[in-house]
């Protein structure tokens, strides 16, 4: 005989029924429960990207899946990203220092993806000196955020020796970087202060180095990089050469970060060096010179180089400026030294023409080589003036345009 179910039997077993069927429907379609994919482009000043340290407030931007939600969080404040299609991007604000941010993406069921990065503010920073030095005058220079901080700027020196008073000299400022000459530095140590209020910053910002006074300490310099520190902070990846002197009684001279060429070229008579850089990054790269005696007494110089996105650069095109019997069957190719964006380099930024007569062509980008190629679309006419055009709606993968349109000519045979 067969046992008949109770109501709360089939209830139960009614509830189950129904609980196989939706997970067996989730399964057939799908559940979603990925993470929203999510990117950063890197970090801009005003829409641009920059390397730029001493502003505070940044723009970030990425993409995400289409729909999701972006925020920023930075401690206790969360800033909702603006998401256009599968674009976003926020203004964040910074406090002086290292500021640790998290990214993170929500779709509509609730998957998250995040990231965390960290940004340094630097309202105020000390960047150029030598210690120990040998003399009581020394110049020092860094940066300074030149929107938000409070004239006068000034260096604040206080010598280990009680006995001597605290002294402060006014600073320079050009741009964002200012520069200080210090003289009467007391044998010993000497404490060197930075100290500015910056607007909208409750407490003083400050930078300090020890600077010390030694008549035994030997002799090493870097030589500002192209001109002074406020325009030659800009260098070009992937290479900067610099120079600088050395006490020709050096034993050895260390040069971080280290080139990629061996040990820096010193000489002993003239005491010069020089030393080729090619390990650099965007942003704030901190160099350093280190010579030591064979007394064992060493001194140590320190200078920065700040790294900037760069316009992309051609670096070959065919045929060549004012070729003449060229082929009616030439392709026309141009080679970038930076990897570039596929998407920019189109029919409508990479042109050919003939007496001001658009030629039809197509055109294609190889990121393997960094060649893009333009074809006709049918043999060109013999004995004819072209020209070519680059426009600057080229730009390579951080968006950065050519610095200016290039056109060239050449006439085919």
């Amino acid at each position: 005989m067969k046992r008949l179910l109770d109501s709360t039997s089939l209830s139960k077993l009614l509830i189950l029924a129904v609980l196989v069927m939706l997970l067996s429907s989730c399964g057939s379609s799908g559940l979603d429960e990925i993470s929203p994919a999510l990117t950063f482009d890197g970090v801009s000043i005003g829409g641009l990207p920059s390397a730029v340290t001493t502003r505070p407030t940044r723009t970030l931007s990425g993409t995400v899946e289409p729909g999701a939600t972006v925020e920023i969080t930075q401690g206790t404040t969360v800033t909702t990203a603006t998401v256009t299609g599968d674009v976003w991007t926020a203004d964040v604000t910074l406090q002086p220092g290292v500021n640790l941010l998290t990214v993170s993406a929500a779709d509509a069921r609730g998957n998250q993806g995040l990231f965390s990065l960290s940004l340094t503010y630097d309202a105020v920073s000390i960047e150029t000196y030598t210690t120990p030095i040998s003399v009581d005058t020394l110049t020092i220079s860094g940066l300074v955020d030149d929107v938000n901080y409070t004239l006068p700027l000034e260096v604040t020196v206080t010598p280990a020796d009680t006995g001597i008073a605290p002294f402060t000299v006014q600073a320079n400022v050009v741009g964002d970087t200012w520069s200080a000459n210090l003289t009467g530095l007391a044998t010993g140590a000497n404490e060197v202060k930075l100290s500015n209020v910056i607007t909208g910053v409750v407490d003083p910002v400050e930078a300090v180095v020890t600077i010390t006074v030694d008549a035994a300490a030997p002799v090493v310099t870097i030589d500002p990089p192209v001109s002074p520190v406020s325009t030659a902070s800009t260098v070009i990846i992937p290479s900067q050469t610099i120079t600088g002197g050395s006490d020709p009684a050096a034993t050895s001279l260390t040069v971080l970060p280290l080139p990629v060429d061996g040990a820096p070229v010193v000489d002993a008579g003239s005491g010069n060096w020089s030393a080729v850089l090619e390990n650099l990054l965007l942003g704030k790269n901190s160099v350093t010179a280190t010579v030591a005696l064979a007394s064992g007494a060493t001194a140590t110089a320190r200078t920065l180089l700040i790294v900037e996105p760069t316009p992309p650069l051609v670096v070959s095109i065919s045929p060549t400026q004012n070729a003449v019997g060229v082929a009616a069957t030439t392709a026309v190719t141009v080679q970038f030294h930076a990897d570039m964006d596929a998407g920019s380099i189109t029919s409508g930024t990479f042109t050919l023409n003939a007496g001001g007569v658009l030629v039809p062509a197509s055109v294609i980008y190889d990121a393997v080589t960094r060649t893009a190629t333009l074809t006709p679309a049918a043999d060109l006419t013999a004995a004819t003036l072209y020209t070519v055009t680059l426009t600057t709606g080229i730009t390579d993968v951080a968006a950065n345009p050519l610095l200016q349109q290039l056109s060239w000519a050449f006439t085919t045979l």
